[in-house]
């Protein structure tokens, strides 16, 4: 690669472009102009280096360093650890309300909170509030009236 390196620095000393450079040695032209225009090269590293920073942010319940967000161009208040035991607790909670005061049923729940049904099953069991096969409206044991 130092030779493409070489004969790109020689090219460019003669005039020519960085697309055309690009087309003569096969890398790409923000590399070689990277590798052959130090100016170039600190103002990249610095944008580089700012686009960075702008990405990252403090935990606002644990003060580790977060990243960003998927979507959006501010960094995430709560790291991954401190996410995933915020999210687990406020879905669970929330879940649980919405089944004891609002009475819904698995799927009501399961489609306003956005997850899958399965899990409101898991959460209301692990409250005591679940309702396996067998109960519910129209299931649970049949009395048969004796004759």
């Amino acid at each position: 690669m130092t030779r493409d390196f070489e004969l790109a620095s020689e090219l460019r000393s003669q005039g020519l472009g960085w697309k055309r450079l690009s087309r003569a040695t096969g890398i790409p032209a923000s590399t070689l102009r990277r590798h052959l225009d130090q100016n170039y090269a600190e103002k990249s590293r610095a944008a580089c280096r700012a686009y960075k920073n702008r990405q990252r942010g403090t935990c606002v319940d644990c003060g580790a360093e977060t990243t960003l967000r998927k979507q959006g161009d501010m960094p995430s208040p709560r790291c991954h650890t401190c996410a995933v035991i915020h999210s687990r607790r406020f879905d669970h909670d929330h879940i649980v309300r919405l089944r004891t005061e609002n009475g819904l049923s698995q799927a009501e729940i399961a489609n306003r909170v956005g997850c899958a049904q399965a899990h409101v099953s898991n959460v209301l069991c692990a409250a005591g509030l679940g309702v396996g096969r067998g109960t519910g409206p129209g299931r649970g044991p049949k009395l048969i009236a004796s004759t």
